[in-house]
């Protein structure tokens, strides 16, 4: 899954009583909040600009009605939902996405060995640290290790992929220039609220001689929860592990696809959306990860998806019914122009309005339930005077916020009626 990050701009509307408690807004990864109706289309002529806070490479936001939270510059800051302000900063390197659970915080912590850490949501307090990946032994010559993009909080559960690397000298490996071994693991690793582990899943790679770049060696990306599995991308394949693995764990099915996986989200009926690069989204059975049907357009930069609805960012907005359109290929029930803007972002789905953000410009705001004919517009009132939506978009509480990526963002709100 691919989130811009730069400058946070706060994009202040009214206070509701959902919350955005992980990346995507829940396990599934749909990046929807559908009990949020603060957002209609009457509601968005009533746009106007309102508070913004820069925080240089700030991530997605996630939090609840008390305070929100974003990584910058290795620490994970607590905001005040109303006025922006800071209520607390904690060290945490790296970028992971944290996710809520109970009454703590859980962000994931990069270094030579990965590590999970639950953070009391209110003061920032340390509650309890686990180590997570791929336990390299001391006698490795270097170590790191890298958090998957985000931590999936739900249930009385945290899951979470990781990346390690690690080289070790080894006399005759790799040729008397060398001498060098070199491993790379990825890791979803399952615990509990109290961040004990449940189980862990590995996919491990050695090699003698010069690490080869990170490109070609494919790590886990980010872990999504589907009714019975925790999918995960690694390259250009779809990994499937069970909702009630025993450690250690071994994967139910495996899809694989032409290019790189770069977002997936569970879909009711048993049903996974897959967005490969640079070919058609496709829906697998979850049961068994066979290919169920194709989206005529594709989506690298995600897509968002409701009990209805599908709906694809690409040179415009496609809407496809979720549930199929009985072909091996299904066209889109309607789409709309984005009047030029690069779609370099996931949309989000909140209440009945869908909110697409764009690169550097004013995002767009449309009808998620449709217009009655093929080819739909952005609704009225929300372009382009109330300033830029570009960025990771998270709707918490009936308020916008937009992880951009310049300090040109402004920021918006819902006036009174």
């Amino acid at each position: 899954m691919i989130r811009r990050i730069a400058t946070m701009a706060m994009l202040v509307v009214s206070v509701a009583s959902c919350a955005w408690p992980m990346s995507g807004q829940g396990p599934d990864r749909r990046n929807w909040n559908g009990t949020d109706h603060t957002f209609t289309p009457s509601s968005l002529t009533r746009l106007r600009e309102g508070w913004h806070v820069p925080i240089v490479a700030g991530t997605e936001v996630v939090g609840d009605r008390d305070r929100v939270f974003t990584r910058s510059q290795g620490a994970l800051k607590a905001l005040d939902p109303t006025t922006g302000n800071e209520l607390w900063t904690a060290g945490a390197p790296g970028t992971s996405v944290p996710g809520l659970i109970g009454d703590g915080v859980v962000v994931g912590i990069d270094g030579p060995r990965c590590a999970l850490q639950r953070l009391a949501a209110a003061s920032g307090a340390s509650q309890v640290t686990a180590t997570v990946g791929y336990a390299y032994g001391n006698n490795a010559t270097t170590r790191s290790c890298v958090m998957g993009p985000s931590v999936l909080t739900e249930s009385g559960r945290v899951a979470v992929s990781s990346s390690s690397t690690a080289t070790f000298a080894v006399p005759g490996c790799g040729g008397t220039s060398n001498n060098q071994l070199w491993g790379a693991a990825s890791t979803v690793t399952v615990l509990d609220a109290t961040l004990r582990p449940i189980w862990t899943a590995t996919d491990a790679t050695i090699g003698c001689g010069t690490p080869p770049d990170q490109s070609p060696i494919a790590f886990f990306g980010e872990v999504t929860r589907t009714d019975a599995h925790y999918v995960v991308p690694k390259g250009n394949e779809l990994i499937a592990y069970p909702l009630t693995c025993t450690d250690p764990c071994a994967a139910s099915w495996r899809a694989t696809f032409s290019s790189r996986v770069t977002h997936t989200a569970g879909l009711p009926g048993g049903r996974v959306a897959v967005a490969p690069e640079q070919s058609r989204v496709s829906v697998l059975a979850d049961a068994t990860g066979d290919l169920l049907w194709t989206l005529e357009t594709n989506a690298p930069f995600g897509f968002a998806a409701t009990d209805t609805t599908i709906f694809v960012l690409s040179l415009e907005l496609n809407a496809y019914p979720v549930n199929g359109c009985g072909a091996a290929t299904c066209n889109p029930a309607w789409t709309a122009p984005l009047g030029g803007r690069i779609a370099f972002y996931e949309p989000v789905v909140a209440g009945d309005v869908l909110i697409a953000p764009a690169w550097e410009r004013p995002g767009l705001f449309f009808d998620a339930r449709g217009c009655g004919a093929a080819t739909c517009t952005n609704l009225p009132g929300a372009a382009p005077g109330f300033g830029v939506i570009s960025g990771a978009v998270s709707v918490v509480n009936g308020r916008i916020y937009a992880a951009g990526d310049t300090t040109f963002l402004t920021t918006s709100e819902i006036a009174p009626a």
